[in-house]
């Protein structure tokens, strides 16, 4: 059985981790706060994270933005071990395309999560 709904998946979970708004925000503006404030006043909370980081240099910037991409995957894995949970206790299956599925055929969702978040191939199972 090649398990493929659950592989797309737990594929698509890396994608959406390794997406992230706030991150691409602060690597191409500097700040993670939107850029339409000519057309709409920025919020008290929105010109302050503005303030604090254009009092940052570019290194620093870089090393906020990947925090935040971390703490994104981190978020998603968090995610991954409570769906794991919930289908090993069976509260919970996923319906992924034509394909039900519960917790993981391998070694646990979570763990495969971070496994193709590194960029380790599927096993053949």
């Amino acid at each position: 059985m090649t398990h493929a709904a659950y592989k797309r998946f737990v594929d698509e979970m890396v994608a959406v981790a390794r997406r992230s708004v706030a991150s691409d925000r602060i690597l191409k503006n500097g700040h993670p706060v939107r850029t339409n404030e000519r057309d709409l006043a920025l919020s008290a909370e929105e010109a302050a994270l503005k303030a604090i980081f254009a009092r940052l240099n570019d290194e620093e910037r870089a090393t906020l933005a990947r925090a935040i991409e971390e703490e994104r995957a981190s978020a998603l894995h968090d995610f991954a071990s409570f769906i794991e949970w919930a289908a090993t206790a069976d509260d919970m299956a996923i319906h992924w395309g034509a394909e039900t599925f519960g917790s993981s055929p391998f070694a646990s969702m979570h763990y495969d999560f971070i496994c193709r978040l590194n960029g380790d191939e599927w096993e053949n199972a």
